[in-house]
């Protein structure tokens, strides 16, 4: 399993590309890892990542990224790009499982409106972070 993974220091935000066949949850948190070492070291607080993955994550692995996720990204607002229709139920499920873990996360299928909302200052306040309802799971 090859991940590919291109980091962009842009002027206000750390960008992240990252493409693979099959997504997978050890791959999945060794790339987080990476990802939350470039941004601390970095001093980024806002992130972008576009992906390109063949496959999803299962709900019970999402649940464990975002549970890396409360560890390694605090105080960073991301926006995640996954331009696939096919991805929206578990895309809307891990923003949901995010937000309502007090993490500033949103995903997008674009990347024009992820940047927007990732640069705009609307809900960047991270002290009382919105709780979102998960619809049909009681995993939120």
């Amino acid at each position: 399993m090859v991940y590919h993974l291109e980091f962009q220091g842009r002027e206000e935000y750390l960008y992240v590309f990252g493409r693979a066949e099959v997504k997978t949850l050890p791959e999945s948190l060794r790339t987080l890892e990476l990802i939350a070492e470039r941004c601390h070291s970095g001093n980024y607080n806002r992130l972008l990542i576009e992906e390109d993955f063949g496959t999803q994550l299962a709900e019970e692995d999402i649940m464990e990224v975002v549970m890396a996720m409360m560890m390694s990204f605090q105080n960073i607002k991301v926006a995640v790009v996954d331009p696939r229709s096919s991805n929206a139920p578990k895309n809307d499920f891990g923003e949901n499982v995010s937000v309502n873990r007090g993490i500033h996360l949103r995903v997008f299928q674009e990347l024009a409106p992820a940047e927007q909302w990732l640069l705009s200052d609307a809900g960047a306040s991270r002290a009382e972070p919105a709780r979102v309802a998960c619809p049909g799971s009681s995993n939120c």
